[in-house]
């Protein structure tokens, strides 16, 4: 892609160092953040046009990092398409990562209506979000993977255990939102339409925010983005 022609999108980080590269054609639907000791957290994903492999793994690839050993924590913060397409690729290929979505969605109930959700597509030969997650959760069943981990304010999605020097830190859903939502799945979350998808609840009431925290202990910071919003310290 013309965007890894940069220079400085070549160089793997240093183990001392934190890195948070954004990616996508709008304000950011990939995050990709090195966490120090060749440590990778994933947050959502995208492909762009005309290419397969979703960008994190493309990116990686191109710093020859191996995603099956290296990328330890993976969140998908909502599940607008824009933000979800790949992500079952990246779920297969990090097999050591943590998967974590937003604690809203997470019951017994939301994962059969997924699974359901998948099948119909099936017949129809469409795709979408619900389906996505479908195969994320076959993906962790045929690994005999935990299910996700569910995540709500305060949750910890990451942290360097031997260093401490970086935090990954869910500031949201708040636990309210998490109990009204479960209150609400069966009849709301999935759209009675052929393509069977995820309703639009806006706006975005069940994502997960996210803070980085680094500490002193760690100085040397990128930061990587669109030409839009670039900036390094």
């Amino acid at each position: 892609m013309e965007f890894f022609n940069d220079p400085a999108l070549a160089t793997c980080p240093a183990s001392d160092e934190f890195e948070l590269m954004v990616f996508g054609p709008g304000c950011g639907e990939c995050l990709v953040l090195h966490c120090g000791d060749q440590q990778w957290c994933i947050i959502d994903s995208c492909r762009y046009p005309r290419q397969n492999l979703p960008i994190a793994l493309q990116y990686l690839e191109k710093l020859g990092v191996e995603p099956k050993t290296a990328v330890r924590s993976i969140l998908v913060t909502h599940w607008h398409d824009d933000h979800i397409r790949g992500m079952a690729t990246i779920v297969r290929q990090c097999s050591a990562a943590r998967f974590n979505i937003s604690g809203a969605l997470h019951s017994e109930q939301f994962f059969h209506l997924v699974l359901e959700a998948e099948e119909a597509n099936k017949l129809v030969k469409a795709s979408s979000s619900a389906s996505e997650f479908g195969e994320i959760l076959e993906v962790l069943e045929q690994r005999q993977d935990p299910p996700p981990y569910s995540v709500e304010d305060g949750a910890m999605i990451y942290q360097n255990i031997q260093e401490r020097t970086v935090l990954v830190q869910a500031i949201s859903p708040s636990p309210e939102t998490v109990r009204q939502t479960r209150t609400m799945l069966a009849d709301r979350i999935l759209a009675d339409t052929q393509t069977r998808q995820f309703r639009k609840v806006g706006p975005n009431d069940l994502s997960v925010a996210v803070q980085v925290i680094t500490v002193p202990a760690m100085p040397t910071i990128k930061m990587f983005g669109p030409k839009s919003f670039q900036t390094r310290r």
